[in-house]
């Protein structure tokens, strides 16, 4: 395999970390990622039916070290991280949840909410304590 390019474009970068984002194990991740780079910037690649054919051919290639060849490979762990961030997946969360909340509002009558809350209260207030006792206690 040769290399014909010591860079990944922006593109490349958001289409590999996508994909990493779609498996569920870190070998996996780990397997698209190679496997992904080497098709992006490699030739004379052969044919493989998997990544996990092309990841096992460049892992054999001792002369192939894409964290020493190409530019910004580093920047896909980093990415990768960002996007799985509790950060990020909290600021989502919060995002959902304000937009459903707002929604939920809009429909809200506030004045039959508070004239029911009126008539609860009242309700409670007119209660007398000896009315809610068991006989025997």
């Amino acid at each position: 395999m040769k290399i014909v390019r010591d860079y990944l474009t922006s593109e490349e970068l958001d289409y590999i970390v996508n994909a990493m984002l779609e498996k569920e194990s870190a070998l996996e991740r780990e397997v698209v990622k190679v496997g992904l780079v080497a098709q992006l910037v490699g030739e004379d690649l052969g044919e493989f039916e998997t990544c996990d054919d092309i990841y096992n051919k460049v892992v054999a290639d001792s002369k192939i070290n894409f964290d020493g060849i190409i530019t910004n490979y580093y920047i896909i762990d980093k990415l990768y991280a960002e996007e799985t961030s509790i950060n990020k997946i909290l600021k989502e969360f919060i995002e959902d949840i304000s937009v459903k909340i707002t929604k939920s509002v809009e429909n809200l009558d506030l004045k039959g909410v508070v004239k029911e809350l009126k008539e609860v209260a009242n309700v409670k207030d007119n209660v007398s304590p000896t009315t809610t006792k068991k006989k025997g206690w």
